[in-house]
């Protein structure tokens, strides 16, 4: 009698450990349609190489990043010389206000005096005749480099100090251009007395760049010669 009920309690209870105990399920695994290469992983429509990540439309080699035309390789232009300093520029070589002076600096100055073009070489102490030398910028080769500056200012009077002692009032400088590119040369024609010698004066590919602003300027190439250098103002 107690083996029939223990028989008829096995009947009962095993059916429901049977479906308590779920059987096993092939294990999701690489390649699977919920993993690695499936529609949402790596190699989806969501993931790396699709078109919304790394070398889509709006990553890195995109129209909107470092190679397009908003960002760092574009193809957006540098900033462009203002216009009324290229019209400046444009009048330098109809100057004939033409000073040098000391050892040595040279200027051609605007007939109102309201711009002016200066170079000064720190040159030798005795200057070796038929010697050149240049103040050069980027990407230019001279001859013989020596320290000093080329020099575009506009405003009022600004010239007024070029190789004279006597201010006959207040230099105002508005807009000052400095050189960049290109070379300014001084080539020694002939020696003179107590060190005063002569030269001729070459800009060449001068490129000058604002001191304040934005915007680089070209100067024509241009020159004069038999200058006087070597002596002091005033």
């Amino acid at each position: 009698m107690r083996s029939l009920k223990l028989l008829t309690i096995l009947m009962f209870i095993v059916p429901f450990a049977l479906t308590a105990c779920p059987v096993p399920e092939p294990v999701d695994d690489d390649d699977s349609s919920g993993d690695d290469d499936d529609a949402t992983d790596d190699d989806d429509t969501t993931d790396d190489d699709d078109a919304t990540d790394d070398d889509d439309a709006t990553d890195d080699d995109d129209a909107t990043d470092d190679d397009d035309a908003t960002d760092d390789d574009d193809s957006a232009p540098p900033p462009t010389c203002p216009a009324d300093v290229q019209a400046v520029i444009d009048q330098i070589n109809t100057w004939t206000d033409v000073r040098s002076c000391s050892n040595a600096t040279f200027m051609v100055v605007a007939p109102d005096e309201t711009a002016h073009l200066t170079v000064w070489w720190d040159m030798p102490a005795e200057p070796i005749s038929g010697n050149t030398y240049t103040v050069a910028g980027l990407d230019f080769d001279p001859d013989i480099p020596v320290p000093g500056s080329v020099t575009l200012e506009i405003g009022t009077n600004v010239a007024d100090a070029d190789c004279d002692d006597a201010l006959k009032g207040p230099v105002i400088v508005d807009t000052a251009y400095v050189l960049y590119d290109g070379g300014a040369s001084l080539t020694v024609t002939e020696d003179g007395p107590a060190e005063n010698y002569t030269g001729d004066v070459l800009l060449e590919a001068i490129g000058l760049e604002p001191q304040k602003a934005a915007g680089s300027c070209q100067v024509p190439t241009m020159g004069w010669t038999g200058l006087s250098f070597g002596w002091l103002p005033g």
